[in-house]
């Protein structure tokens, strides 16, 4: 499981995502924006990238900062660091595998 955040260096939601984060996961990877004001494309843009050809479960937000935990063939969003405090930076792990869990059974459900 690989964690990425997406923010900009001057967001405190950014830095405290990452402070939380980090406390739980060997590897965090920062993704930060360049830019001194908010740039709601570069944020779509960058999780688009990062997102790539994976399913992404969730819905990515343009906003700083964006919480994507990737695992073999996923990607969780978590749209936020008031989201990502409702989850608990020490329950990221359970809700991925969670998320990913129910994506699947829709999936069977469906076909």
């Amino acid at each position: 499981m690989e964690v990425y955040i997406i923010g900009y260096s001057w967001c405190k939601h950014f830095q405290n995502a990452i402070e939380k984060l980090n406390a739980v996961f060997k590897s965090v990877h920062s993704v930060k924006i360049m830019s001194d004001t908010p740039n709601r494309m570069l944020i779509r843009q960058t999780t688009a990238k990062i997102v790539g050809t994976h399913t992404c479960i969730g819905s990515p937000a343009s906003t700083s900062p964006q919480i994507l935990v990737c695992t073999d063939n996923s990607v969780v969003c978590i749209p936020g660091e008031e989201e990502l405090m409702y989850i608990g930076p020490e329950n990221v792990s359970a809700f991925v595998h969670r998320a990913c869990s129910e994506a699947r059974a829709v999936l069977v459900h469906r076909a």
